[in-house]
Protein backbone atom coordinates (compact mmCIF):
# COMPACT_ATOMS: atom_id res chain seq x y z
CA UNK A 1 0.00 0.00 0.00
CA UNK A 2 1.30 3.46 -0.71
CA UNK A 3 2.06 5.95 1.76
CA UNK A 4 -1.15 8.92 1.74
CA UNK A 5 0.72 11.39 -0.31
CA UNK A 6 2.19 9.03 -3.08
CA UNK A 7 -1.40 7.83 -3.34
CA UNK A 8 -2.72 10.84 -3.37
CA UNK A 9 -0.24 11.82 -6.42
CA UNK A 10 -1.40 8.71 -8.25
CA UNK A 11 -5.00 9.26 -8.04
CA UNK A 12 -4.46 12.83 -9.78
CA UNK A 13 -2.00 11.70 -12.41
CA UNK A 14 -4.67 8.70 -13.46
CA UNK A 15 -6.91 11.24 -15.26
CA UNK A 16 -3.93 12.31 -17.23
CA UNK A 17 -2.69 11.43 -20.77
CA UNK A 18 0.57 10.09 -19.25
CA UNK A 19 -0.11 9.69 -15.69
CA UNK A 20 1.35 5.72 -15.60
CA UNK A 21 4.49 7.13 -17.27
CA UNK A 22 5.01 10.09 -14.82
CA UNK A 23 4.02 7.39 -11.67
CA UNK A 24 6.61 4.97 -12.93
CA UNK A 25 9.51 7.97 -12.58
CA UNK A 26 8.22 8.81 -9.62
CA UNK A 27 8.76 5.40 -7.79
CA UNK A 28 12.07 4.53 -9.54
CA UNK A 29 13.12 8.16 -7.64
CA UNK A 30 12.37 5.39 -4.51
CA UNK A 31 15.30 3.58 -5.53
CA UNK A 32 17.56 6.25 -5.28
CA UNK A 33 16.12 8.63 -3.07
CA UNK A 34 14.07 6.42 -0.48
CA UNK A 35 10.51 6.10 0.36
CA UNK A 36 10.25 8.62 3.02
CA UNK A 37 12.35 11.51 0.79
CA UNK A 38 10.05 10.68 -2.35
CA UNK A 39 6.61 10.76 0.10
CA UNK A 40 8.23 14.05 1.69
CA UNK A 41 8.17 15.11 -2.25
CA UNK A 42 4.65 14.37 -3.26
CA UNK A 43 3.73 15.97 0.13
CA UNK A 44 5.41 19.58 -0.71
CA UNK A 45 3.99 18.98 -4.60
CA UNK A 46 0.60 18.39 -3.38
CA UNK A 47 1.00 21.70 -0.77
CA UNK A 48 2.07 23.70 -4.13
CA UNK A 49 -0.81 22.34 -5.93
CA UNK A 50 0.90 20.19 -8.28
CA UNK A 51 1.35 16.90 -9.02
CA UNK A 52 3.45 16.25 -11.99
CA UNK A 53 6.49 13.80 -11.69
CA UNK A 54 8.83 16.78 -12.97
CA UNK A 55 7.62 18.59 -9.98
CA UNK A 56 8.31 16.07 -7.57
CA UNK A 57 11.84 14.90 -9.27
CA UNK A 58 13.15 18.71 -9.05
CA UNK A 59 12.23 18.97 -5.10
CA UNK A 60 14.24 15.61 -4.91
CA UNK A 61 17.61 16.90 -6.68
CA UNK A 62 17.04 20.35 -4.36
CA UNK A 63 17.31 18.21 -1.65
CA UNK A 64 20.45 16.18 -2.85
CA UNK A 65 22.04 19.00 -3.47
CA UNK A 66 24.71 20.25 -1.05
CA UNK A 67 24.68 22.72 1.31
CA UNK A 68 25.71 26.29 0.43
CA UNK A 69 29.64 26.51 1.47
CA UNK A 70 29.63 29.34 4.53
CA UNK A 71 30.76 32.76 3.64
CA UNK A 72 34.54 33.45 4.10
CA UNK A 73 35.37 37.65 5.42
CA UNK A 74 37.48 39.04 2.90
CA UNK A 75 41.01 40.27 5.18
CA UNK A 76 41.45 43.78 5.40
CA UNK A 77 44.59 43.73 3.09
CA UNK A 78 42.48 41.89 -0.01
CA UNK A 79 39.72 44.62 0.25
CA UNK A 80 39.28 46.28 -3.06
CA UNK A 81 40.07 50.29 -2.28
CA UNK A 82 38.69 50.87 -6.24
CA UNK A 83 35.72 49.58 -8.19
CA UNK A 84 36.87 47.89 -11.05
CA UNK A 85 36.17 48.74 -14.40
CA UNK A 86 35.07 47.56 -17.61
CA UNK A 87 37.58 46.57 -20.90
CA UNK A 88 35.88 49.11 -23.20
CA UNK A 89 38.33 47.12 -26.06
CA UNK A 90 36.09 44.04 -25.50
CA UNK A 91 34.15 42.96 -28.64
CA UNK A 92 29.91 43.40 -27.77
CA UNK A 93 27.69 40.37 -27.96
CA UNK A 94 26.74 39.78 -31.69
CA UNK A 95 23.42 38.16 -32.40
CA UNK A 96 22.97 34.73 -34.19
CA UNK A 97 23.54 34.52 -38.34
CA UNK A 98 19.68 34.79 -39.63
CA UNK A 99 20.57 31.06 -40.91
CA UNK A 100 20.53 30.04 -37.19
CA UNK A 101 17.21 31.60 -35.78
CA UNK A 102 13.97 28.42 -35.81
CA UNK A 103 11.77 28.03 -38.35
CA UNK A 104 8.23 28.93 -37.57
CA UNK A 105 7.78 24.53 -39.18
CA UNK A 106 10.61 23.59 -36.38
CA UNK A 107 8.73 25.62 -33.65
CA UNK A 108 5.80 23.75 -34.33
CA UNK A 109 7.61 20.16 -34.35
CA UNK A 110 8.84 20.88 -31.53
CA UNK A 111 5.76 21.74 -29.93
CA UNK A 112 3.69 18.73 -31.41
CA UNK A 113 6.71 16.70 -30.03
CA UNK A 114 5.90 17.87 -26.09
CA UNK A 115 2.35 17.98 -27.14
CA UNK A 116 1.48 21.05 -26.84
CA UNK A 117 -1.62 21.33 -29.05
CA UNK A 118 -2.90 25.00 -27.44
CA UNK A 119 0.49 26.69 -27.86
CA UNK A 120 0.49 25.20 -31.53
CA UNK A 121 -3.06 26.44 -32.19
CA UNK A 122 -2.39 29.79 -30.85
CA UNK A 123 1.15 30.33 -32.18
CA UNK A 124 0.40 32.56 -35.08
CA UNK A 125 -2.60 35.09 -33.82
CA UNK A 126 -0.28 35.72 -30.41
CA UNK A 127 3.21 36.27 -32.38
CA UNK A 128 1.28 38.03 -34.87
CA UNK A 129 -0.29 40.38 -32.35
CA UNK A 130 3.06 40.95 -30.30
CA UNK A 131 4.53 41.62 -33.23
CA UNK A 132 1.62 44.22 -33.93
CA UNK A 133 1.49 45.70 -30.27
CA UNK A 134 5.21 45.07 -29.47
CA UNK A 135 4.37 43.07 -26.38
CA UNK A 136 7.19 41.93 -24.42
CA UNK A 137 8.93 38.49 -24.49
CA UNK A 138 7.21 37.82 -20.83
CA UNK A 139 3.90 38.82 -22.50
CA UNK A 140 4.18 36.72 -25.32
CA UNK A 141 5.51 33.68 -23.19
CA UNK A 142 2.31 34.30 -20.92
CA UNK A 143 0.33 34.37 -23.94
CA UNK A 144 1.14 30.84 -24.69
CA UNK A 145 0.98 29.13 -22.01
CA UNK A 146 -2.87 30.49 -21.07
CA UNK A 147 -3.77 29.03 -24.44
CA UNK A 148 -2.14 25.57 -23.60
CA UNK A 149 -3.86 25.81 -20.18
CA UNK A 150 -7.54 26.62 -21.70
CA UNK A 151 -6.83 24.23 -24.70
CA UNK A 152 -5.84 21.60 -21.89
CA UNK A 153 -9.02 22.24 -19.74
CA UNK A 154 -11.33 22.25 -22.86
CA UNK A 155 -9.76 19.06 -24.30
CA UNK A 156 -9.95 17.31 -20.53
CA UNK A 157 -13.74 18.32 -20.27
CA UNK A 158 -14.37 16.69 -23.10
CA UNK A 159 -12.92 13.22 -22.21
CA UNK A 160 -14.74 13.67 -19.07
CA UNK A 161 -18.11 14.52 -20.40
CA UNK A 162 -17.60 11.27 -22.96
CA UNK A 163 -16.64 8.83 -19.74
CA UNK A 164 -19.30 9.96 -17.85
CA UNK A 165 -21.90 7.99 -20.65
CA UNK A 166 -24.89 10.41 -20.02
CA UNK A 167 -27.51 9.58 -22.15
CA UNK A 168 -28.69 12.78 -23.29
CA UNK A 169 -26.90 16.17 -23.55
CA UNK A 170 -29.02 18.16 -21.25
CA UNK A 171 -28.47 21.35 -19.91
CA UNK A 172 -30.39 23.52 -17.23
CA UNK A 173 -30.80 26.60 -19.35
CA UNK A 174 -33.30 23.87 -21.56
CA UNK A 175 -34.92 23.36 -18.67
CA UNK A 176 -38.64 24.74 -18.56
CA UNK A 177 -39.02 26.15 -14.98
CA UNK A 178 -42.09 27.91 -15.64
CA UNK A 179 -45.36 26.10 -14.33
CA UNK A 180 -43.46 23.35 -12.40
CA UNK A 181 -42.94 23.51 -8.31
CA UNK A 182 -39.39 22.94 -9.46
CA UNK A 183 -36.76 25.49 -6.98
CA UNK A 184 -34.94 26.57 -10.17
CA UNK A 185 -32.64 28.85 -7.26
CA UNK A 186 -32.05 25.24 -5.76
CA UNK A 187 -31.27 23.67 -8.72
CA UNK A 188 -28.67 26.66 -10.07
CA UNK A 189 -27.11 26.42 -6.49
CA UNK A 190 -26.83 22.31 -7.20
CA UNK A 191 -25.12 23.04 -10.36
CA UNK A 192 -22.33 24.88 -8.71
CA UNK A 193 -21.26 21.60 -7.85
CA UNK A 194 -21.29 22.98 -3.84
CA UNK A 195 -22.70 19.52 -2.37
CA UNK A 196 -19.74 17.53 -3.80
CA UNK A 197 -17.28 19.57 -1.72
CA UNK A 198 -19.24 19.00 1.31
CA UNK A 199 -19.84 15.31 0.70
CA UNK A 200 -23.60 15.65 0.35
CA UNK A 201 -26.20 13.44 -1.88
CA UNK A 202 -28.81 14.70 -3.50
CA UNK A 203 -31.84 12.72 -4.53
CA UNK A 204 -34.35 14.24 -7.17
CA UNK A 205 -38.08 12.47 -6.65
CA UNK A 206 -40.92 13.26 -9.11
CA UNK A 207 -43.26 11.10 -11.44
CA UNK A 208 -43.07 10.25 -15.02
CA UNK A 209 -42.03 13.04 -17.19
CA UNK A 210 -41.58 15.95 -14.24
CA UNK A 211 -38.02 16.20 -15.83
CA UNK A 212 -35.88 14.19 -13.27
CA UNK A 213 -33.06 12.84 -15.31
CA UNK A 214 -33.10 16.60 -17.43
CA UNK A 215 -32.05 18.17 -14.32
CA UNK A 216 -30.01 15.23 -13.04
CA UNK A 217 -27.87 15.53 -16.16
CA UNK A 218 -27.73 19.03 -16.59
CA UNK A 219 -26.20 19.53 -12.88
CA UNK A 220 -23.28 16.60 -13.76
CA UNK A 221 -22.58 18.66 -16.99
CA UNK A 222 -22.64 21.77 -14.90
CA UNK A 223 -19.87 20.01 -12.46
CA UNK A 224 -18.10 18.33 -14.86
CA UNK A 225 -17.82 21.22 -16.68
CA UNK A 226 -16.36 22.97 -13.14
CA UNK A 227 -13.88 20.41 -13.34
CA UNK A 228 -15.36 17.33 -11.03
CA UNK A 229 -15.54 13.48 -12.85
CA UNK A 230 -18.80 11.91 -13.47
CA UNK A 231 -20.85 8.39 -14.00
CA UNK A 232 -23.91 7.89 -15.36
CA UNK A 233 -25.54 4.30 -14.04
CA UNK A 234 -28.94 2.79 -14.76
CA UNK A 235 -29.50 1.78 -10.75
CA UNK A 236 -30.67 -1.38 -11.71
CA UNK A 237 -27.87 -2.69 -14.05
CA UNK A 238 -25.44 -1.23 -11.34
CA UNK A 239 -27.03 -3.18 -8.54
CA UNK A 240 -26.87 -6.47 -10.53
CA UNK A 241 -23.38 -5.81 -11.21
CA UNK A 242 -22.54 -5.21 -7.83
CA UNK A 243 -24.37 -8.14 -6.99
CA UNK A 244 -22.94 -10.62 -9.87
CA UNK A 245 -19.07 -9.81 -8.73
CA UNK A 246 -19.79 -10.09 -4.58
CA UNK A 247 -21.10 -13.87 -5.11
CA UNK A 248 -18.35 -14.30 -7.65
CA UNK A 249 -16.05 -12.84 -4.74
CA UNK A 250 -14.67 -10.48 -7.23
CA UNK A 251 -15.51 -6.77 -7.46
CA UNK A 252 -13.69 -4.70 -9.97
CA UNK A 253 -11.90 -1.50 -9.22
CA UNK A 254 -15.00 0.76 -10.14
CA UNK A 255 -17.41 -1.61 -8.50
CA UNK A 256 -15.06 -1.62 -4.95
CA UNK A 257 -15.28 2.62 -5.37
CA UNK A 258 -19.10 2.43 -5.70
CA UNK A 259 -20.19 -0.34 -3.37
CA UNK A 260 -21.84 1.19 -0.31
CA UNK A 261 -19.47 -1.47 2.12
CA UNK A 262 -16.07 -0.07 0.82
CA UNK A 263 -16.83 3.06 2.88
CA UNK A 264 -17.92 4.05 6.47
CA UNK A 265 -20.79 6.85 6.08
CA UNK A 266 -18.85 9.85 6.94
CA UNK A 267 -16.05 8.84 4.72
CA UNK A 268 -17.74 8.62 1.16
CA UNK A 269 -15.35 10.38 -1.18
CA UNK A 270 -17.73 10.97 -3.74
CA UNK A 271 -21.07 12.59 -3.60
CA UNK A 272 -23.91 11.39 -5.83
CA UNK A 273 -27.12 12.30 -7.16
CA UNK A 274 -29.54 10.37 -7.77
CA UNK A 275 -33.59 10.72 -9.62
CA UNK A 276 -36.18 8.19 -8.54
CA UNK A 277 -40.09 8.45 -9.82
CA UNK A 278 -42.59 6.53 -12.08
CA UNK A 279 -39.45 5.65 -14.52
CA UNK A 280 -36.26 3.84 -14.66
CA UNK A 281 -34.29 4.67 -11.67
CA UNK A 282 -30.37 6.62 -12.26
CA UNK A 283 -27.49 7.20 -10.61
CA UNK A 284 -25.01 10.03 -11.32
CA UNK A 285 -21.52 9.57 -9.43
CA UNK A 286 -20.02 12.89 -9.05
CA UNK A 287 -16.20 13.19 -7.82
CA UNK A 288 -13.75 16.15 -7.24
CA UNK A 289 -10.88 16.76 -9.99
CA UNK A 290 -8.09 19.11 -10.17
CA UNK A 291 -6.67 19.98 -13.78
Amino acid sequence: MLPAAIERIRRKLASTDDGNRQMVDILNAVLTDGLPAVEAACAEALGHGVHSADVVLNILARQREPAPRANIMTPAALTLRHAPIADRRLCPLRQPPEDQLMERTQIFDLMGELKLYGMKAAFDEIMATAVKRQHEPQRIVGDLLSAEINEKQARSIKYQLTIAKLPLAKDIADFQFDGTPINQTLVNDLAGGGFIAQQRNVVLVGGTGTGKTHLAIAIARSCIRSGARGRFYNVVDLVNRLDTETRNGRLSLSSAWLAPQSWEPQQRPHPWHRCAGGGAVHSIELGSQHW
